[in-house]
């Protein structure tokens, strides 16, 4: 059901108001309507199990909060607005990525919280912006790298994971690698997309590292090689089932399983 334009300038003036009061939005009749709201419409969607479906349902529900979010933004208001955060991930979920990074940077300039999870915002954004791109490319729509370039500049600095930090850059060089006239960059270099997906390796390589501190100061001998390369490989499909890495695999280099070989046919203690 989408609201009157009565209605909308109505929440949108108080949205502005409890904005600027600088008391806490929490208090503001305007915002307990939104909330309630928001309430009636994460029933609705708990209900459906289709994920397509979801996106459906919330790109028919999100007009609603059109006018509350305008308010808020317009004003500046600092206070934590829950109704926002769940606004900018519906936004991503319904295809409008520009009006869900607006909300997340006035979130991270404000430092708002998400309302329900672990993953703070900045989390959320690199995360959930390059699943957009993922699926966007699988299903050969293409993705605007400038989105993703926006996401990484909003980032950049931020603490989060490095496996997400990681699997932004990776949407990035995905997308920039697309022959496809609608992905657009901030920068001519052809070496951007290859700096992403470097910087991916280097990340990849020193979450391997850290996992891998108990093996430093052994002695390198086959069986701590063969469980360095089963534990890495591990991790790697860890990565894939998570859908941070397409694929990935782990092996000595020629020179290393030659001189192994050599010797173990010497008779030498494995140990």
């Amino acid at each position: 059901m989408s609201l009157s334009p009565a209605r909308q300038h109505r929440l949108r003036v108080q949205a502005e108001q409890a904005a600027r009061e600088g008391g806490s939005v929490r208090h503001a009749s305007g915002y307990d309507l939104m909330l309630l709201q928001l309430a009636e419409d994460r029933r609705r969607l708990k209900g459906v199990q289709s994920t397509v479906k979801k996106a459906e349902i919330k790109v028919e529900l999100l007009p609603k909060y059109v006018a509350w979010a305008e308010g808020v933004l317009t004003a500046g208001g600092a206070q934590q607005d829950d109704v926002l955060m769940y606004v900018m991930l519906w936004r991503i979920d319904a295809g409008d990525y520009a009006g869900a990074l607006e909300i997340g940077r006035h979130a991270l300039r404000h430092g708002w919280v998400m309302p329900l999870g672990n993953r703070n915002v900045q989390t959320v954004l690199a995360e959930e912006m390059a699943d957009a791109a993922q699926s966007a490319m699988l299903a050969a729509t293409g993705f605007d790298a400038d989105l993703l370039l926006q996401t990484l500049e909003l980032t950049d600095g931020l603490d989060m994971p490095d496996q997400s930090r990681a699997r932004l850059h990776k949407a990035i060089g995905a997308v920039l690698s697309e022959s496809n006239p609608a992905s657009r960059c901030l920068s001519d270099d052809p070496l951007f997309a290859f700096e992403n997906y470097t910087r991916t390796a280097q990340v990849l390589m020193d979450t391997m590292a850290e996992a891998h501190m108990w093996a430093v100061d052994k002695p390198l001998n086959p069986s701590l090689a063969r469980d360095i390369i089963e534990g890495i490989r591990a991790k790697m499909r860890s990565l894939v089932s998570q859908g941070y890495l397409i694929g990935g695999d782990c092996w000595l280099t020629e020179v290393l399983e030659w001189r192994y070989k050599a010797i173990q046919r010497s008779g030498a203690n494995d140990e």
